[in-house]
């Protein structure tokens, strides 16, 4: 095939006088040469582009940067060995991409790079912005090239059309219609302006379901449940496309990233797809970073341990704990504490199982344990790498923590996290772990036990009449005081959904360890009880007292207490 023929496009003729006007104007053609092509266009019926090209009197490069210049857009060369990214194809539907003659070949953060090789093309390239919800950066080609790899996307398409199951073309061409989109969006759009953390998608034998975890707690959304429903595939293989995941693939889980800017708002989503009995099941965490302000003093620390937190991360050496459930806010007071001593002098690394937020200036590492990138082998090399703090994202076995020891011991400052009830027990669950008392002695300096609570909301709050005396005597008010306190709740309002609450604050426990810990704990046959009541003397203050503190000064509800600070 000639050069001149891969530019058969419907181009405009206004297009085409521009182009023309182009090359006369820089003296790529001559008049002569011009009338020539001219003629012969006429006389086959041809484009009298195809015609320039035809006869020789410019060349495709030509074209294309003169095309370039003009419409002040980029150049690429497209040659057979340049690379296009699979994620970039799978941005647009096959069909979009060879109707409208424009090839994404690359995905840069937030935008889409596409090529087109005739400006007819750019019309189309807002409708390119509305199925991808991405930003768009157009370059030039020529034509040979752009046609070039379309029609080897197009055998592709053929090639998987012909091997593989029909539903998987449909679920993806019908991810691009415009409901679905639309759905997506706006469904995720309208997550974060209610700050909502959590999306659950989730299929069932007759019906379909979305849930929105606010403020730690679960309901079920009623809009639209028909619409989930009838069209759950699509709206799944949405989200696989904006994550970049295989959309064909449905019988293994699947993990991946969405970032968003919306409202000057940084927003990143991790999803996690979990093939179920009746489809795949959904789940997306959002991440608000412009709410996060990475401050100690913005936690709602109580000052008197906040200045030993304080302390303890200033510190040289030692280990400091976190614990706590999931979803108690531990990566948060986590990465706080490494923002106060995040400074040139400090090399800063990190372990993490999912990296949440970004810290610069530290160097943090995302943990893969199917390839064999794990807790522990992160640790051993970091050990290599000069640091004066490391960050381990969780202490999950006890080879990770006997490596967390060995560098607190050597001079480094250790930040962790652990799943336990409180402070006192991690020692205990340390112990268990295989931990020789004299090891957690020498290393641990500090723990962190805490919990995440709803605020009551200010719009609605008032005087709670439903709660009684036995109540408040059996979550720890003495029998005197029980008579006396003044217990509000949320009535539920426009401003909180009706929900009586409005955004979310941690409860705080933190127990140095002192010396008289130190020695309960290498005297052999050391209970939770007892640490916690040495650590007392001290001024430890458990999160069950801070929890009946707040409701006296009307900042927690009875129910709030109950769901989440009673320990059962």
């Amino acid at each position: 095939m000639h050069q001149w023929e891969y530019c058969l496009v419907d181009r405009t003729d206004a297009i085409t006088r521009t182009i023309c006007a182009l090359l006369l104007e820089k003296g790529q053609v001559t008049e002569e040469e011009y009338r020539h092509a001219l003629a012969e266009s006429s006389e086959g019926g041809v484009d009298i582009i195809e015609s320039l090209l035809k006869l020789g009197y410019t060349t495709e490069e030509i074209v294309a940067d003169d095309l370039s210049e003009s419409y002040g857009l980029e150049r690429i060369d497209l040659a057979p060995d340049a690379q296009i990214l699979r994620e970039a194809v799978n941005q647009l539907p096959q069909k979009f991409v060879q109707e409208s003659k424009i090839l994404p070949f690359n995905v840069d953060g937030n935008t889409l790079q596409v090529a087109i090789s005739d400006p007819t093309a750019l019309g189309s390239i807002n409708t390119v912005r509305v199925i991808t919800g991405k930003q768009v950066s157009t370059f030039f080609t020529t034509f040979s090239q752009l046609h070039s790899w379309l029609s080897f996307l197009k055998q592709e398409e053929w090639q998987a059309k012909e091997s593989g199951p029909k539903k998987e073309v449909a679920d993806e061409e019908e991810a691009y219609r415009g409901e679905n989109i639309d759905y997506v969006n706006l469904l995720i759009r309208n997550a974060i302006n209610k700050r909502v953390s959590d999306i659950h998608i989730e299929p069932y034998k007759a019906t379909a379901r979305v849930r929105l975890r606010l403020d730690g707690v679960m309901s079920i959304l009623v809009d639209k449940e028909n619409f989930i429903f009838n069209h759950y595939p699509a709206v799944v293989a949405r989200l696989k496309i904006l994550a970049g995941l295989d959309i064909a693939e449905r019988r293994l889980p699947q993990d991946g990233a969405i970032s968003f800017r919306i409202q000057g708002r940084d927003v990143d989503i991790r999803l996690s797809i979990l093939p179920t009995t009746y489809g795949e099941r959904v789940v997306m965490r959002i991440l608000d970073h412009t709410a996060f302000k990475m401050d100690l003093d913005a936690l709602g620390i109580p000052d008197e341990d906040l200045v030993i937190l304080k302390r303890a991360v200033d510190a040289p050496q030692g280990i400091v704990l976190v614990t706590g459930p999931t979803g108690s806010g531990k990566s948060s007071t986590l990465y706080s504490a490494l923002n106060r001593v995040n400074r040139e002098d400090i090399n800063i690394l990190t372990a993490e199982d999912p990296v949440e937020y970004t810290l610069e200036g530290a160097g943090q590492v995302q943990i893969k344990e199917d390839i064999g990138l794990t807790f522990s082998g992160a640790l051993r090399s970091f050990l290599r790498q000069d640091p004066e703090v490391i960050l381990v994202g969780e202490m999950r076995d006890q080879e990770t923590a006997e490596i967390a020891i060995k560098s607190a011991l050597t001079g480094h400052l250790v930040l962790s996290t652990l799943h336990t009830n409180d402070a006192p027990s991690t020692i205990i669950r340390l112990v268990n772990m295989g931990i020789e008392p004299y090891l957690i002695t020498a290393s641990l300096s500090l723990v962190v036990a805490q919990r995440l609570v709803r605020r009551i909301c200010e719009t609605c709050v008032g005087p709670d009449q439903s709660i009684t005396q036995e109540l408040l005597t059996s979550i720890g008010f003495s029998s005197e005081e029980s008579e006396q306190v003044e217990v509000v709740r949320g009535r539920g309002c426009k401003a909180c959904h009706q929900t009586g609450y409005r955004g979310r604050r941690a409860v705080f426990e933190v127990m140095e360890i002192t010396d008289e810990i130190r020695r309960i704990i290498l005297s052999g046959h050391s209970s939770s009880t007892e640490i916690a009541d040495s650590a007392r003397q001290n001024g430890y203050v458990s999160l069950q007292e801070r929890g009946l503190d707040l409701i006296r000064k009307g900042s927690l509800t009875v129910e709030e207490y109950e769901r989440v600070l009673v320990l059962r």
